[in-house]
């Protein structure tokens, strides 16, 4: 009996274990987890002008959290602006959050001071802290509901981004 209890309990210990790690599975390291409704986001962008998340709704949104202290945006950049030319054909919009405001310049003269698409300033990281980004990149692609359908940490290239566009439409 004992030894049958033993077996019981390890066997549940297990099964606990199994579902825990299949539960953080699910969860993005950085950004929401998707079924969760994205907070609302009003930032500067690089000329000033405030932007606002819900101007996007009616639309899937490729929301992408980097920093120009971290030299990964200079490796994104060009697929993201690869992408911004499939905008219109695949009714999708663009918008990145920059969650420092650190080598602004050095992002100016490498862009031209030029995006396709609205590249916010989240310099005091109430943005980020909302939208729980805890590494960058991180990329969420969110529903015409603003619901978060799929988060990244890290760039996960064009092919999955496109993949996810779609299946938020």
């Amino acid at each position: 009996m004992r030894k049958a209890l033993k077996v019981l309990l390890s066997l549940t210990l297990l099964l606990a274990l199994v579902i825990t790690a299949n539960a953080d599975a699910q969860k993005p390291k950085s950004g929401l987890a998707p079924g969760t409704v994205a907070p609302p986001l009003a930032l500067p962008d690089l000329a000033g002008k405030v932007v606002h998340l819900k101007e996007y709704r009616g639309q899937v949104v490729v929301l992408n959290f980097f920093a120009f202290w971290c030299d990964t945006w200079k490796d994104e950049w060009p697929h993201l602006l690869k992408l911004a030319k499939l905008r219109e054909t695949e009714k999708f919009a663009i918008v990145c959050a920059s969650v420092d405001g650190a080598r602004q310049q050095q992002f100016r003269q490498l862009t031209g001071g030029n995006a396709p698409f609205p590249v916010l300033m989240d310099s005091k990281g109430y943005a980020s802290k909302a939208f729980n980004i805890t590494h960058v990149p991180t990329v969420m692609v969110l529903d015409k509901n603003g619901v978060v359908r799929y988060a990244h940490s890290g760039y996960p290239g064009d092919s999955a981004v496109l993949a996810a566009v779609r299946k938020a439409r």
